[in-house]
């Protein structure tokens, strides 16, 4: 319960500091999109992680600290789309959480394009790039570009933009954004991003980890799921399909299934639904 405390003082004292910080930061560029940063406008964003009783243990809805946090991404880049991912320490994607895109091209791109991307993460990890711009980088690295330029035109996702969040150095969290119809990324809007990056990775390091932490072990603890059943059913609450997990856990068909009836055993659930509803909504 540590962690939780110290998430809470990190709520009502250092993050809301940083935020009111960077709306005085923000106010010295007059020609940017102005973000209303005030304690009040960043409580809808710290609400969405607070506890929901289930007895004598909790559910932990940083699902939704996730969707607001694209909200406000969206609000001040023009964003049209987004894909916000967690990775482990092996470069391995483990949770994602898709807005306007359909898990359809999601399967595609993994399948298909993840590993020409110029944008991957595993091509930045011994670097300190946190925004980049996909134009910026396919002018220093062309290999599978034209690809990568031809899945984003034929989906309608336009221009896009990568921020990576690290701690210690290693990549643990991006955004990827999209622009769709909308002009492409300016220099500005760079600019922004890069600005109110710091205040992401802070509360990503601060308020997300920590409460997904104590998420993991509440259903180690109450549900004796092991950590690779954990990770199995955080891509089911994300929307993966049986194919996705394969790919993203690199582990066979056959063992994806294995697992999924341990879990359905151990959770007393039929099927997906029954699971993220009793493990997570319930």
């Amino acid at each position: 319960m540590s962690a939780l405390l110290l998430a809470e003082s990190a709520i009502n004292y250092d993050a809301v500091h940083y935020y009111v910080n960077l709306q005085w930061r923000l106010e010295n560029s007059p020609e940017q999109i102005k973000l209303e940063v005030n304690a009040g406008s960043y409580r809808p964003m710290i609400n969405y992680l607070q506890l929901t009783s289930h007895g004598r243990r909790h559910k932990i809805k940083t699902i939704k600290f996730v969707e607001k946090s694209i909200e406000m991404l969206f609000s001040v880049s023009q964003a049209k789309s987004a894909a916000f991912y967690h990775i482990d320490e092996n470069y391995q994607t483990n949770e994602f959480t898709l807005y306007n895109i359909s898990s359809t091209i999601h399967d595609e791109y993994i399948n298909r394009f993840a590993e020409l991307d110029p944008l991957n993460p595993k091509l930045h990890a011994t670097n300190s790039n946190r925004v980049l711009s996909y134009r910026k980088v396919v002018e220093n690295n062309s290999d599978g570009s034209t690809f990568i330029e031809e899945f984003l035109e034929h989906h309608g996702l336009g221009d896009a933009v990568e921020m990576f969040f690290r701690k210690g150095g290693a990549i643990f969290a991006g955004f990827s954004l999209f622009r769709g119809g909308q002009p492409k990324f300016s220099a500005e809007d760079l600019d922004l991003l890069r600005r109110i990056h710091p205040f992401y990775e802070y509360t990503l390091q601060n308020i997300f980890l920590p409460y997904r932490e104590l998420e993991r072990t509440r259903l180690a603890e109450d549900y004796s799921l092991t950590p690779r059943e954990i990770d199995i059913v955080d891509l089911i609450r994300s929307g993966a399909s049986n194919k996705h997990i394969v790919r993203f856990l690199d582990i066979s068909l056959g063992t994806v299934k294995a697992h999924l009836v341990h879990i359905f055993e151990k959770v007393k659930v039929k099927n997906r639904t029954e699971l993220v509803s009793v493990l997570f909504l319930d």
